[in-house]
């Protein structure tokens, strides 16, 4: 997707709580308007357009057992997977954090 990688960590929040992707595994950070937003049986909220590929969104409170959250506003989508098998996952807030402290996305 991108030729650059991502340095420490991004961690992603998800209302209270807070978790945490290997910047090395991180193939893209988005806008959440940026995706075409709608609901599937596989509990996708979401689908991103990106080179061709159309990369599934799943919410990542749903994932961890909690409420599916469509809302798209000033929210985050972060991809990971392997090249045709990614998936993006929808977050509340970003922060990075590597070798230079810790910045909010």
């Amino acid at each position: 997707m991108s030729g650059r990688t991502l340095d420490g960590f991004l961690c992603c929040l998800v209302g209270a709580d807070q978790y945490a992707l290997r910047g090395v595994d991180v193939a893209l950070v988005t806008r959440a308007d940026e995706m075409q937003a709608g609901a599937a049986d596989d509990g996708r909220v979401g689908v991103l357009a990106r080179s061709g590929e159309q990369i599934p969104v799943y919410s990542l409170a749903a994932l961890l057992g909690g409420r599916r959250d469509v809302r798209i506003a000033d929210r985050h989508v972060v991809v990971t997977g392997a090249a045709g098998s990614r998936y993006g996952l929808l977050v509340d807030r970003l922060v990075r954090s590597g070798g230079n402290g810790a910045s909010v996305i």
